[in-house]
């Protein structure tokens, strides 16, 4: 528990402890590493969570992360039912309350959206393919959650090439950590083998 973590007399440095109830500033879920100088604990950049499709579904959900400062998100769309531009949603929030920009193949300007009802991954259309995005999240409460998306929709054999997609902007949300990811499709579905990995620190 993180009482007991915090009552450990004989600490050394590199000497792990994994939380299983939050107590005494620790929270349950999260491996805490000593640090080198022996004076205190860190939260090294570890995996939260992950969930994969075992059948074709509409929406990938990981829920009951841990709170943590920092978040990083990986989506691995295996191909999808439909042509899709895929979205994602923090602790299941569908009100108007992300406000960003994406850029296509690095063109000046983008698109804008405000108030919208989620963030787009990708604002070019997957054509049913695959799907890579890497996310950054910095994740207090108490601030708007600024979040970095770059991915890259699979665009077919070759001659045919991929064009990064880039989406920038916030969660309107200055009372929560994100504590659960939705990756959606907005029509059909995603291919059984999808997957979402979240890290955090």
């Amino acid at each position: 528990t993180g009482a007991q973590i915090a009552a450990i007399a004989a600490t050394y440095a590199g000497m792990l402890a994994f939380c299983i109830s939050t107590g005494s500033g620790f929270k349950a879920g999260l491996l805490y590493i000593r640090n080198p100088a022996n004076t205190g604990w860190l939260v090294p950049v570890q995996e939260l969570g992950r969930t994969a499709l075992g059948d074709a579904a509409g929406t990938i959900t990981v829920d009951n992360l841990p709170a943590v400062k920092v978040l990083k998100i990986i989506v691995l769309i295996k191909g999808s039912s439909a042509s899709i531009t895929p979205e994602i949603t923090f602790n299941n929030d569908t009100a108007g309350n992300y406000y960003y920009r994406v850029t296509y193949a690095c063109i000046d300007g983008g698109s804008v959206y405000s108030a919208d009802t989620k963030m787009l991954l990708s604002s070019q259309a997957n054509g049913g393919r695959e799907v890579f995005a890497i996310m950054e999240i910095m994740n207090f409460a108490e601030i708007r959650k600024q979040v970095m998306i770059r991915s890259l929709p699979q665009a077919g054999a070759p001659p045919s090439y991929s064009d990064i997609n880039e989406s920038n902007g916030i969660w309107n949300n200055t009372a929560d950590q994100i504590t659960r990811v939705d990756v959606k499709t907005p029509s059909g579905t995603l291919n059984a083998g999808s997957e979402v990995i979240v890290y955090g620190c």
